[in-house]
């Protein structure tokens, strides 16, 4: 995992309130064009029911599908693009810190397992994230439905004395798989440089598949193509267009592992015209060939059993 840069949250993010109660959703799909990054004053935990595409939290992009286990901390950045043409559906709970650290006894213990500065969100597979389903599957029944148009919204039904306990242990099992080792100094990238590229980034999140080109981000963030560069550099660690390439690539590994399409087909949905320069991108990134990354997909997967079975068996309330 990569030590991600200390960004400050800024007023064009989306601030979700600080809740009292913790809460769980059902979205019927993720925000392609109308939602900018954002960011909450509580942790986000996901699951995705199907669907796929890519995650952007920290400046890092994880691919997701079916079965995966998204997991934010409180003031990270971050957004869900699904993939072109394609429904995902997602499970959330978000938890409430402040509820938490009011009423769990154990206070040191648990926020050694939420603190931001020793945390950093992302993606979790099926495998990695087995031992938090049931966790979820349990927190779901202490939850009492309330629908709202295409969002299914549970809210506590009062046993406070379950929920809290349930959380606490599930934040403790993700600690191995979201701590870091902070830097002694870490870079700030600050406020401002994030305001100025945020456009651009939000823009090729979208318009991915499209040609992004350096004059049209250019045009989005009012400066210099060198400016530009330069402020990406500083605050994602590569190019404007190298980031492009990475949203591209990681969207292509959410078809390859979700999906039984041809790589060409792929790499003509993810903007890439040649084969050989989506090959060449994809091995660059991945350090594996698209085929390769496919098998060791499979590997990876294979013995876990039918997948929509495994979940809904888990949340049957969804069925």
């Amino acid at each position: 995992m990569q030590i991600r840069h200390k960004i400050h949250p800024y007023t064009r993010l989306e601030k979700i309130p600080l809740m009292d109660r913790s809460k769980l959703y059902i979205v019927d799909t993720v925000n392609t064009d109308l939602q900018d990054l954002h960011y909450h004053t509580c942790i986000e935990i996901g699951l995705c029911l199907c669907g796929s595409g890519i995650f952007f939290v920290s400046g890092e992009i994880y691919p997701f599908k079916q079965g995966d286990i998204s997991i934010v901390y409180d003031n990270e950045q971050h957004d869900a693009y699904r993939s072109r043409d394609v429904h995902t559906q997602w499970l959330f709970l978000f938890v409430s810190l402040s509820n938490l650290f009011e009423k769990w006894p154990d206070l040191e213990l648990l926020q050694s397992s939420v603190s931001p500065d020793r945390h950093q969100g992302r993606i979790l597979s099926p495998e990695e994230g087995k031992t938090i389903l049931p966790y979820l599957r349990k927190l779901m029944k202490l939850h009492d439905v309330r629908i709202s148009q295409s969002t299914r919204e549970w809210i506590p039904s009062g046993r406070y004395e379950r929920i809290l306990p349930l959380t606490a242990c599930m934040l403790y099992e993700l600690h191995d798989y979201t701590y870091f080792e902070p830097e002694e100094q870490p870079k700030d990238t600050g406020r401002s440089h994030w305001q100025v590229i945020q456009p651009a980034v939000h823009y090729m999140f979208i318009h991915y598949a499209e040609a992004c080109t350096t004059e049209k981000m250019c045009t989005l963030c009012f400066v210099t193509p060198t400016y530009l560069r330069r402020l990406f550099v500083e605050v994602l660690g590569e190019s404007p267009i190298a980031f492009l390439h990475k949203i591209r690539i990681h969207h292509a590994c959410a078809a390859i592992t979700s999906t039984e399409d041809s790589i060409l087909s792929i790499s003509e949905r993810c903007g890439y015209n040649s084969l050989s320069s989506f090959n060449r991108q994809f091995q660059r990134i991945m350090h594996l060939t698209p085929s390769e990354y496919r098998k060791q997909s499979r590997l990876q997967n294979s013995g876990m059993g039918d997948t929509d079975a495994a979940y809904f068996t888990a949340f049957p309330e969804l069925v």
